[in-house]
């Protein structure tokens, strides 16, 4: 399952049919689009 966090009230937000691989981490005030993906092994997350 993928590790989905919010940071200081700001939670990740995903557009429709979004593929999330199991081990991958979002966390932060993270906007994707539509039909996007995150693949194995990748972080993503907001700019400090």
């Amino acid at each position: 399952m993928p590790i989905i966090k919010s940071v200081n009230g700001k939670s990740p937000e995903m557009g429709q049919e979004c593929y999330i691989a199991e081990n991958a981490t979002i966390v932060g005030d993270v906007q994707m689009g539509n039909q996007c993906s995150v693949w194995f092994n990748a972080v993503i997350r907001e700019a400090m």
